[in-house]
């Protein structure tokens, strides 16, 4: 199967530790996770970190139309706060998940 796109190369940080795979997008889903995929946009990931499903906290505050266009803050995927009250839960737990050893 030929995927949307293919994030290659990358380790993958998933609940079970982490592991060198491929990542397969189709439409704007992950499909699946495989050590060789093809997909018609391929992303070189290698050395780097993927972090499936992962929420980007980005806590800095915006100049619309300067560092990010109307689409991107008023995007379906976006939730602008006030304030970045939680910030630092955010991080204590990402942290706390991406750098505690796994048995």
């Amino acid at each position: 199967m030929e995927f949307d796109t293919v994030i290659r190369g990358g380790t993958l940080i998933t609940p079970s530790g982490p592991i060198l795979a491929d990542l397969g997008i189709a439409g704007e889903r992950i499909a699946a996770i495989a050590p060789r995929l093809d997909g018609v946009q391929v992303i070189d990931a290698t050395r780097m970190l993927v972090l499936p499903g992962a929420i980007d906290p980005h806590v800095m505050p915006i100049d619309r139309g300067h560092e990010a266009d109307g689409d991107v803050i008023d995007g379906p995927q976006s939730i602008i706060y006030k304030q970045a009250e939680n910030r630092l839960h955010i991080q204590k737990a990402l942290m706390a998940l991406t750098m505690t050893p796994r048995a």
